[in-house]
């Protein structure tokens, strides 16, 4: 099970960064390097202007969706009995 959140809405991206991690063709690599680029988009003060939300755990959420993602279609090309869920369990009060 995943935890989600709405912070992992991929409508909070610019619409070429929404369609990196929308593709079809999206792996584990191409997400660990969106993510790098993130970091790297960040240490420059430049994350927003390069179309990512505006905080850390919403990029997080995102990488972390895409991972499970990617983690469901392998395993279901691979005819595994094994089943990826996420569930977003709405606002959370933490401290």
């Amino acid at each position: 099970v995943n935890v989600a959140s709405i912070e992992s809405s991929l409508s909070q991206l610019s619409k070429p960064l929404n369609k990196r991690f929308s593709s079809p063709t999206l792996t584990d690599q191409k997400v660990a390097d969106l993510m790098d680029e993130f970091v790297s988009a960040v240490a420059a003060q430049k994350h927003r202007a390069m179309g990512w939300g505006g905080t850390m755990y919403h990029a997080s959420k995102v990488g972390q969706m895409a991972f499970a993602g990617l983690l469901s279609r392998e395993l279901t090309d691979a005819d595994s009995n094994v089943t990826v869920a996420s569930c977003c369990p709405g606002f959370c009060r933490t401290d």
